[in-house]
């Protein structure tokens, strides 16, 4: 192939790849016309759905936001994740919380967005399961061209209860910022919260909604900060 035949392909990105720790929340919820997805309450709902709250806090070496994807039981998007999570013979229930390395695929469905634009819906597809960070940090630095491995952690890194209260406070933050969408009041935010930090074995070991790192988030959220 000679360099003027470049011009004749169509490029196709390569999937955006992840690598850090994995949270999967399991909550009861509504789906309501107009809110979406909401948390369940048999006195005013007919029927109950499980939604699936799905995160990635990818490692330091990363330098990047967490990703963060919601969904519900019955949808192709969980099957698929499910499905992926099973094919490395791990069931989905014993992956929350481990470190991971990840990237989004096709489902094989489309949707037409706000401009009119076919676009493909994805998944987070789940490659790797690392027993440790450092694992993960050393998968990442050697699929990463521009850096290479360290074999020993270098002097000052975070005792390992303070790495797991950040990377908890940081699915804090993503969670919060989640549930305060067309929210107006912190108790709203609560009930939205909720079910999903109790959910998160990573979260739930240092936050619930009524401490005062949540009430802080939940108001700056609200205030547009």
């Amino acid at each position: 192939m000679s360099e003027m035949d470049v011009l004749n392909e169509i490029y196709v990105p390569a999937p955006y790849e992840v690598w850090g720790l994995f949270s999967l929340a399991p909550w009861k919820a509504a789906l309501v016309k107009g809110e979406g997805r909401v948390p369940f309450d048999a006195s005013v709902h007919k029927s109950m759905v499980w939604a699936i709250d799905l995160s990635v806090l990818p490692i330091d070496a990363m330098n990047a936001g967490p990703v963060e994807r919601q969904m519900i039981q019955s949808s192709k998007e969980w099957a698929e994740v499910q499905k992926a999570i099973k094919d490395l013979g791990v069931e989905p229930s014993e992956i929350n919380g481990k470190y991971v390395r990840a990237s989004f695929e096709p489902t094989g469905e489309t949707y037409v967005n706000r401009k009119g634009e076919t676009k493909n819906k994805t998944f987070l597809k789940i490659a790797k399961v690392f027993d440790t960070e450092d694992d993960c940090t050393k998968d990442y630095l050697y699929v990463s061209e521009d850096e290479k491995p360290q074999e020993e952690e270098e002097p000052g890194n975070l005792p390992a209860g303070q790495k797991e209260y950040e990377a908890a406070y940081k699915l804090l933050q993503a969670t919060v910022r989640s549930a305060a969408r067309g929210k107006k009041t912190v108790e709203e935010v609560k009930t939205a919260a909720d079910p999903r930090i109790k959910g998160s074995p990573v979260m739930a070991k240092f936050f619930d909604v009524d401490g005062v790192e949540f009430g802080a988030l939940a108001e700056k959220e609200l205030a547009g900060a």
